[in-house]
C-alpha cells in the first residue's frame, strides 16, 4: 500500500482503490472519486510531450498530490498527471516502454 494513499491536510485524504482515486474529507465524512484509470484515460489538453491516446485500465502503482495536482504512475510506466480544480485529465505519458517499469516513487 505504499504511495497509493496520499494526505494533502489533516482533514484531505486521497487514496487508490479499485482503479479508482478517491478524495476523503474528514470534516464531512464524504469520499468523491477524482480519477477513475478502470476505462480508457486520455488528456483533455494538448502538452508538448503527452501522449493523446491515452492509456486503458491503468493498474496505478504509486500517486502524489500537492497545490492541486495529482500525479499517478502505473504498473507499466504510465505516467497520469490531472489538475484536481479541472475537469479531465490534464497530461498522459510513459516513463519507459520496457518490460519492467513500475513506476515506485513521485
Amino acid at each position: 500500500m505504499r504511495n497509493l494513499v496520499w494526505a494533502t491536510s489533516k482533514h484531505d485524504v486521497y487514496l487508490m482503490s479499485q482503479f479508482s482515486v478517491t478524495h476523503w474529507s474528514s470534516l464531512t465524512c464524504t469520499r468523491s472519486e477524482v480519477l477513475n484509470v478502470s476505462g480508457h484515460v486520455a488528456p483533455s489538453e494538448k502538452h508538448p510531450g503527452s501522449l493523446l491516446e491515452g492509456f486503458t485500465h491503468t493498474q496505478v502503482s504509486t500517486l502524489a498530490v500537492k497545490d492541486n495536482l495529482l500525479v499517478a504512475g502505473g504498473f507499466q510506466g504510465e505516467l497520469i498527471c490531472k489538475h484536481l480544480d479541472r475537469p479531465g485529465v490534464s497530461f498522459c505519458s510513459r516513463t519507459t516502454y520496457d518490460d519492467n517499469a513500475i513506476t515506485n516513487a513521485i
